[in-house]
Parts: structure tokens; C-alpha cells; sequence
């Protein structure tokens, strides 16, 4: 059995990583989530920086930035969600670094391109048909269909989530199948 575990948790938008994460909190993992990272760092220490990068537009009545305005913004122009992940990552990096512990799941839709990655003992992928993850998406985040595939076709595919990983679940089917199949996963680690 491995000392440390530092799983890291990758895959796209509306494949269940959630869910996976989910799983081994139950089972004693800490889970550093990094969509809960980002919408803390995006309402503070990096609010100031976008607001002079995309605009007072960003904002809501009440001063906090509207993340459906900024997806919108981004998932429609590469070079924009660059801008807006260069301003985002260091701030969001800075944190998850606060919060490794020796057995813990890193959820990080862009994990692969921070230097934790390389801490990482092992690289789980969840992925899911674009066909699914578009309903989950739509769904969950009461989008339309353009804005929650805008923002799948933004995203690495499938194939290339898979060449990054040491293991890949794939979650098309119920939540219990793919509860049972996150669960010996982890007992496989």
C-alpha cells in the first residue's frame, strides 16, 4: 500500500467527478474541490484583476462577478478562457497546495496543467459521451444547449483525458453503477 496518496481527479464538465469525489470523502479522502477553490478565489483576491481584464459587465447588481456572464464570455473564445485561467491559476494553485494532505483526491477540471499535477501518485479520468454530459450539464447548470456544449468543446476530450491518466472510469450509465465503480477504484489505489 502506497504512504501517500494524492489522487489526482480529472475529466470534463457533467462526467461525475463530483460524484467520484463524493465517494471517497465517504471512504476518508480529503477532497480538495477545485470548482469550490475557484468560485472563492473568483469573488476575492482575483475579483479586482478580471473586472479590468473583461469589464465592470462581469459584475452583478450586488458587486459579486456573475460566473454564468464570465462562462459566457470565455467557453465562446479560446484566447479568453486562456486570459481568464492565466489570472485564475495561481491564485486557485496557491490554495490547493494549502490543503494536501497525505491521502487526498485533487478535483481540478485543468489539473494537468499545474505543477501539482507532478505531485500526484496517481491520475484518475472520469469520462462520459459528449450525448450525456450535454444533458447532465444542461440540467444541473439550467443552461441551453449552445452555452453547455460551448463549454464541453472547450474542454480536452475524452481521448486526450485518458492519455493523461493511470486509470479511466466511464460514467454512461446510472449513479449506483458508477457509485460502485468510483468505490473499487479506490479500493484498487
Amino acid at each position: 500500500m502506497m504512504q501517500n496518496k494524492i489522487i489526482g481527479l480529472i475529466g470534463g464538465s457533467g462526467t461525475g467527478k463530483s460524484l467520484f469525489s463524493s465517494v471517497a470523502k465517504d471512504m476518508g479522502y480529503t477532497v480538495i474541490d477545485g470548482d469550490e477553490i475557484s468560485h472563492t478565489v473568483l469573488q476575492t483576491v482575483a475579483k479586482e484583476e478580471l473586472v479590468k481584464t473583461f469589464g465592470e459587465e462581469i459584475l452583478n447588481a450586488d458587486g459579486t462577478v456573475s460566473r454564468k456572464t464570465v462562462g459566457k464570455i470565455v467557453f465562446a473564445d479560446s484566447d479568453k478562457l486562456k486570459t481568464l485561467n492565466k489570472i485564475m491559476h495561481k491564485y486557485i494553485e496557491a490554495e490547493i497546495e494549502k490543503r494536501i494532505t497525505d491521502k487526498c483526491i485533487i478535483d481540478a477540471a485543468v489539473l494537468h496543467q499545474t505543477p501539482t499535477f507532478k505531485k500526484c501518485t496517481k491520475v484518475v479520468a472520469v469520462v462520459a459521451d459528449k450525448e450525456v454530459r450535454l444533458k447532465r450539464i444542461m440540467a444541473r447548470d439550467n443552461l441551453d444547449e449552445k452555452t453547455a456544449l460551448d463549454r464541453i468543446n472547450s474542454q480536452l476530450s475524452n481521448d486526450e483525458y485518458k492519455n493523461l491518466a493511470d486509470i479511466v472510469i466511464e460514467n454512461n450509465g446510472t449513479e449506483e453503477q458508477f457509485t460502485n465503480k468510483a468505490r473499487e477504484c479506490l479500493e484498487s489505489l
